[in-house]
């Protein structure tokens, strides 16, 4: 089954990090997506930009539909980035979820449908 691991970070700090904090946090990721490549698990996994480049659209009518900038979330952790990975039940996805180097990680099974 596919689960998405969520990762919530909270910008502020973020942007508080020097170079250095920023080098390992890069590391650390690198050797956590490497982990799961070397078990055939990750399907995918991405970065996202600060939440003030985010946009959100309410409503599927182009004449009506409201567009809102910035975070929809108004809590200190945004959504940071994912990882997209296989796992044979829950169990698997946690402990993969409880390796990320993040402190916070939502994990969501994939329902298997076409949208």
């Amino acid at each position: 089954m596919k689960y998405m691991l969520m990762m919530y970070v909270e910008e502020k700090a973020r942007q508080d990090v020097g170079p250095e904090q920023a080098r390992r946090a890069a590391e650390d990721h690198a050797a956590y997506a490497a982990m799961l490549t070397e078990r055939g698990v990750l399907i995918d996994a991405r970065a996202f930009a600060p939440s003030a480049a985010t946009l959100v659209v309410r409503g599927n009518d182009a004449a009506t539909a409201e567009r809102t900038p910035g975070p929809f979330a108004e809590t200190p952790e945004q959504f940071g980035g994912y990882y997209l990975v296989h796992a044979r039940d829950l169990d698997q996805a946690i402990e993969f979820a409880k390796a990320c180097p993040e402190d916070i990680v939502e994990v969501r099974p994939i329902v298997d449908a076409t949208c």
